[in-house]
């Protein structure tokens, strides 16, 4: 084999990246600046590397073998490569000439002295030909972000600067052992690199003093530390639940009948009511032959009937599957077919036109209001399903997540502790998460449970900063869901006109909450409102976690951290392997409690490899989340991103994946890949596909519109030639080119003044210069999405009354559609009123 062939060999697969990147920089800096630290070992601990390794190399072989457990163990990565200079293995002093990667795979199934062995092996053939490693090689397979390591027992200090790295772990293993970090701070996060650094001496102690383990139970946390972070959560209480989910609404109808229960508009109805409704609709349920456990699909938008609707289901014994009208007939027809829906719960304007063989019933038809308004005395363990709500899948299909009247309770029980109980009853409670999402669980039920009144926003004000205001002030609301999305809405139209008198709390998910955009909030609010920054999957019943933010706690970070466990829900931060990661140290979240969904609909394997059995000491069960972050010192979370490709976008869960294979479907797409970008300050989903032919127009965005839900559908479609691939033969989305507008085709300038009044609206709200926007060119493709688009109809509404609904505009897609609706539909309105005001006439004709 010849030198290159050997080294493209050596480095095949290897997959381009810069270890410890989940701590990002912030800032770059044209001249590099560097950091070091240095920190010691014990004597004892040096002793032992003594009698282990009695030569200089010897201890290098050990002492880097350690680095590569370390990288492997606190990157969550299959390899490290580090570049260490070329030395002979037998002489104990050379003048260096260059540098050498030296690759080191899997470690975790390995015992330390396996690893040695197959370092060993691999360093002969890597030190042999290392003279032969060019320059060509270092440019095209390697990052120049790299780690290095090197012993001042066996290396001069003014070795060749060839490929110099930019992490550097310098040992010395004279008198005492010691560790040198030196970092480039334009690359690494220097306070992070020190504390990875830290942990380096633990793991060398417990490889040398247990060199039979296997590396994956080697700790990098000592016994001290592991009872410090069992401190960090609460002790778990053995909590009976003896009643379910019904049993405890009834009972706060009976504390509150008369109370507004739940409000839309101008439909109010009060808990006594409101169970009244819900137990019709349960006793004709049974009537149509529901049985215990049996999923009802509730085929509903925002209204009251909604909160009737799910009520009804658990009455009857039944499980609610959400769904609305705005997902495409064929996501609702699989969500139907999965859940074996037998019974379709809608409203008359909404009855599915699509093919299901079941039965459809109206909320509102007389037959249900026909029925018995008594309580049923379906019998129903608090163990059993209460709802399943589907979320985004990485397979390309959304997966159901079953949750049962237990885990709801927990939440309210958890809500109640940390939150309601400061505040006074009952409460006006904000309702902005549709039903779809698990975020609705949280205040329907937080609501009813406690006796307060829920004010359902519609899509409308959930979409427009004054809209929300107003329903805010309106309604008296003292709490309220949302999603940082809403937060930001809302705190851009603050000022001395708009603000929140009745206001007490915000409980916020769903999204990273910014902390610029909350410090300007409680510039303007100052102590009268407090923010709960709230974290946690569907899979373990809407929120695991809170932080409490005021104006005095806001700057105690840099960063909003997520907080501490809610009450009888455990979070552990823990590697690939069940093992606990000490404070500092990112890992994946992972979460146990009372809080856990039962599993996936009918996905045993799924629910097994993400609901682990055993997999930590003390926990039976727990959930993986996918989700990475990190203890800090005082026994809160920081949030860090997700370990996979899966993001939240507005508040919504969604998989790459499933957007990939929906397109991937679309037979003139040969290839495709989606990612979140930014563009105009604004994250947007980006999808990058090579059609399988060129020169011809191929328009995934319309073939997704009857695939996917609006909030899945990327905003922008960049076609490519081909994507950009590592020389691994692995994606490389750092050379994926960003967003831009593209318009093709004759740029169309307004022609009247409606379309100059829309080109201002649309440059608004789209935050494009007008030059750049065509009155022929599409909403979605100048990057708008269903958020912006409320926002258009809103202001269509105000400058010409004219009502447009969202399925209009996204039908009337252009300027110059718009305009024509807008014109049509103002005939239509003068020639109403002047038919009407005819009609008033003594005329005969």
């Amino acid at each position: 084999m010849n030198t290159t062939n050997y080294w493209e060999k050596r480095l095949e697969h290897f997959e381009l990246e810069t270890y410890f990147e989940e701590v990002p920089i912030e800032e770059f800096s044209e001249k590099a600046v560097h950091k070091s630290d240095k920190m010691y070992a014990s004597d004892e601990l040096l002793n032992q590397l003594h009698t282990i390794a009695p030569s200089n190399q010897a201890k290098y072989m050990v002492l880097l073998a350690v680095l590569g457990t370390l990288i492997q163990k606190t990157t969550d990565k299959k390899e490290a490569l580090i570049c260490t200079p070329l030395f002979s293995l037998k002489e104990e002093s050379l003048v260096f000439k260059k540098t050498i990667p030296v690759r080191i795979l899997n470690t975790n199934d390995l015992t330390f002295k396996e690893l040695l062995m197959q370092l060993t092996n691999s360093l002969k053939g890597d030190f042999k030909q290392g003279d032969s490693l060019t320059d060509t090689i270092w440019k095209t397979r390697l990052n120049t972000s790299k780690v290095g390591m090197y012993m001042k027992q066996i290396q001069v200090d003014n070795f060749n600067q060839l490929n110099y790295p930019d992490l550097q772990f310098i040992f010395s293993a004279d008198d005492r052992l010691s560790l040198d970090i030196k970092c480039n701070t334009n690359y690494y996060n220097f306070d992070y690199i020190k504390t990875i650094g830290q942990r380096y001496f633990i793991l060398l102690k417990t490889i040398l003093t247990e060199k039979d383990k296997q590396l994956k139970d080697c700790l990098l946390i000592t016994e001290d530390e592991e009872k410090d972070l069992k401190s960090f959560n609460r002790e778990q209480k053995e909590k009976v639940y003896s009643k379910n989910l019904c049993e405890l609404f009834e009972k706060q109808v009976l504390k509150s009948p008369k109370n507004l229960a739940v409000a839309y508009k101008q439909n109010q109805l009060s808990y006594e009511e409101l169970n009244a409704r819900a137990n019709q609709l349960a006793n004709y349920l049974i009537k149509k032959g529901l049985k215990k456990g049996e999923m009802v699909g509730l085929y509903l938008d925002r209204s009251v009937e909604t909160i009737i609707g799910l009520l009804g289901v658990l009455k009857a014994g039944g499980v609610y599957l959400p769904m609305s009208s705005k997902f495409p007939d064929e996501r609702v027809s699989y969500m139907l077919e999965k859940g074996e829906v037998a019974i379709l719960l809608t409203q008359e304007d909404l009855i599915v036109s699509f093919d299901f063989k079941g039965i459809q019933v109206s909320i509102n038809s007389i037959k249900v209001l026909e029925e018995s308004s008594e309580n049923i005395a379906v019998k129903k363990s608090a163990e059993e399903s209460a709802y399943c709500i589907f979320t985004s899948g990485s397979t390309g299909t959304p997966k159901g997540v079953l949750v049962s009247d237990k885990s709801v309770i927990n939440l309210v029980d958890g809500l109640k502790e940390t939150i309601y109980d400061s505040l006074p009853n009952p409460l006006r409670v904000a309702l902005l998460a549709s039903h779809v999402f698990d975020a609705s669980v949280q205040q329907i039920f937080g609501g009813l449970l406690q006796g307060h009144s829920i004010y359902i926003a519609s899509q409308e004000e959930c979409s427009d900063g004054n809209n929300l205001l107003r329903f805010y002030q309106e309604n008296k609301i003292q709490v309220s869901d949302g999603t940082p999305t809403h937060f930001r809405l809302v705190v851009r139209e603050l000022n001395a006109d708009h603000k929140l008198d009745h206001f007490k709390v915000w409980i916020l998910a769903g999204e990273e909450l910014p902390k610029k955009i909350t410090a300007r909030f409680f510039e303007i609010v100052q102590d009268n409102v407090k923010i709960y920054n709230m974290y946690g999957p569907t899979e373990t019943c809407v929120d695991s976690t809170y932080y409490p933010l005021t104006n005095t706690t806001i700057n105690a970070y840099s960063f909003i951290p997520i907080g501490k466990p809610l009450p009888n829900e455990q979070i552990y931060i823990t590697d690939g392997y069940g093992n606990q990661m000490p404070v500092g140290i990112v890992g994946e979240i992972v979460i146990a409690g009372d809080g856990l969904a039962k599993g996936y609909l009918k996905d045993e394997v799924l629910t097994e490899e993400k609901f682990k059995q055993h997999w930590l000491k003390n926990e039976v069960r727990v959930y993986k989340t996918g989700d990475l972050g990190a203890w800090m010192p005082d026994g809160k979370l920081k949030f860090i991103g997700r370990k996979d490709s899966q993001i939240k976008l507005r508040g919504y869960r969604i998989e790459f994946g499933d957007i990939e294979n929906t397109i991937m479907s679309f037979d003139a797409v040969k290839e495709v890949v989606v990612d979140l970008r930014e563009y105009k300050n604004e994250p947007c989903l980006v999808a990058y596909y090579v059609p399988k032919e060129k020169n011809i127009i191929t328009n995934p965005r319309d073939f997704l519109i009857n695939k996917l839900p609006e909030y899945m559908i990327p905003s922008y479609f960049l076609e490519l030639d081909e994507l950009p691939l590592t020389t691994s033969g692995k994606l490389n989305k750092k050379l994926l080119p960003d967003p831009e507008i593209n318009i093709t085709g004759e740029h169309k300038l307004p022609e009247n003044d409606t379309e100059e009044k829309l080109l201002s609206i649309w440059s608004d709200v789209l935050n494009l210069e007008k030059e750049k926007i065509s009155t022929n060119a599409s909403f979605m493709a100048l990057g708008g999405h269903s958020l912006m688009a409320i926002q258009i109809a809103n202001q269509i509404k105000k400058s010409f009354e004219i009502q447009i609904t969202l399925v209009e505009l996204f039908q009337q897609a252009t300027i110059q559609q718009q305009a024509r609706f807008i014109e049509a539909n103002s005939w239509l309105k003068e020639s109403s009123s002047t038919m009407e005001e005819t009609s008033k006439l003594d005329i005969e004709i």
